[in-house]
């Protein structure tokens, strides 16, 4: 897949990806609660010619990315397309349990993009668990009764160093019906930790089985799709007798 995404930051073009970035507040400073580093995807010393966007576009190249930024990256998909204004804490009570203080979502920014498109990337994320590396063994995200999504990340930092691991995931998820929301996001990476699934996803399969068991968070398991998914939506190309490009009615 780096190559696919390689080739699409190449024609999309430097000016439009940095203006896309600006979007997501990547190189700008995130209004919140705490101090949190810049993410930078240039360098000004070095500027971005199509071979270093190439490289950017799949995640490495001068891409310096906090796990912070990434986290509203994958609210924004899980939001419909808008990034909302991050929180340390949505309300301070007193001991009678009577709110002091109380924030109200409020919108960061335009809409960062579309709802299709927003649910074009949920979807591809589910296609992750259900037909991809998900399914690898010690991994086995579609094994989890609440609809986990997600993106694996791998970045390598040269030489003999293990890869930091990333784990981008949202729940719970129904292919059934793409217009509900996730209830939660979570972004877990670990330094040196490898290919992101199996160094990220045991942990975040038992995170989101205790916030929705415990009720922590509301939620519902969703329905579990047709066994020919994959096959039928074109998300997995190997071992089916006849391919489909597009996904059929009862399956959206």
């Amino acid at each position: 897949d780096n190559v696919i995404f390689a080739q699409i930051g190449a024609e999309t073009g430097v000016d439009s990806w940095l203006q896309y970035n600006k979007r997501f507040y990547v190189t700008q400073n995130i209004p919140f609660d705490l101090p949190v580093n810049v993410s930078t995807v240039n360098n000004a010393n070095t500027p971005l010619d199509t071979n270093l966007l190439a490289d950017d576009a799949f995640g490495q190249g001068q891409d310096l990315i906090t796990p912070f930024q990434m986290s509203l990256i994958d609210d924004v998909a899980a939001n419909g397309g808008q990034l909302m204004q991050p929180r340390l804490v949505s309300k301070i009570v007193d001991p009678n349990k009577t709110p002091i203080v109380q924030n109200q979502p409020q919108t960061l920014g335009d809409r960062q993009v579309s709802t299709t498109v927003a649910q074009q990337a949920l979807q591809s994320m589910y296609s992750v668990t259900q037909c991809g590396s998900g399914l690898v063994a010690g991994v086995n995200l579609n094994q989890s009764p609440w609809g986990i999504i997600a993106k694996t990340g791998t970045a390598q930092l040269g030489g003999n160093q293990p890869a930091h691991s990333w784990l981008l995931t949202a729940a719970p998820y129904s292919v059934q019906n793409p217009n509900q929301m996730p209830a939660l996001t979570i972004l877990a990476m670990k330094e040196n930790g490898g290919e992101g699934g199996g160094a990220n996803a045991p942990m975040v399969k038992n995170m989101y089985n205790d916030i929705f068991s415990q009720g922590l968070v509301k939620a519902q398991q969703p329905p579990a799709a047709s066994i020919n998914y994959c096959c039928q939506s074109g998300m997995l190309q190997v071992g089916c007798p006849n391919v489909v490009a597009n996904v059929p009615a009862n399956l959206q």
